[in-house]
């Protein structure tokens, strides 16, 4: 998987690179075994000019889908942690609609058969 970490509006420290690297080698692990090679996840953090809020955009490239999160809050640490863990959950939706063994596809082939038999 490759992925890119940026900044705007600040210089981004090597800690926070650090720590966003860690961040995504945590969602790596949940991207299906057949899309990861060409799976692509850019992590962006944004500070308003006020500085009060932060914001991280991931964006996962997926060879069916796109999946995008944002999420903003006061500490950039706080806005990446609630951004994976949304990553997360549209993962899971994207291996649910694209599984060959996913519900949907159960019952397709379930009708299928039926049809067959009728």
């Amino acid at each position: 998987m490759i992925h890119t970490v940026s900044a705007e509006g600040f210089d981004l420290t090597p800690k926070l690179q650090k720590y966003a690297t860690a961040k995504v080698r945590t969602v790596e692990k949940y991207v299906p075994r057949h899309d990861r090679q060409a799976a692509a996840l850019a992590v962006h953090f944004k500070m308003a000019k006020k500085g009060e809020e932060k914001t991280c955009t991931l964006a996962l490239e997926l060879p069916l889908e796109t999946l995008a999160v944002r999420e903003t809050s006061a500490h950039m640490y706080s806005s990446l942690d609630a951004a994976t863990i949304e990553m997360r959950r549209k993962i899971a939706d994207y291996k649910s609609k694209h599984s060959k063994y996913g519900i949907r596809h159960h019952l397709i082939r379930h009708l299928k058969r039926s049809k067959v038999t009728v």
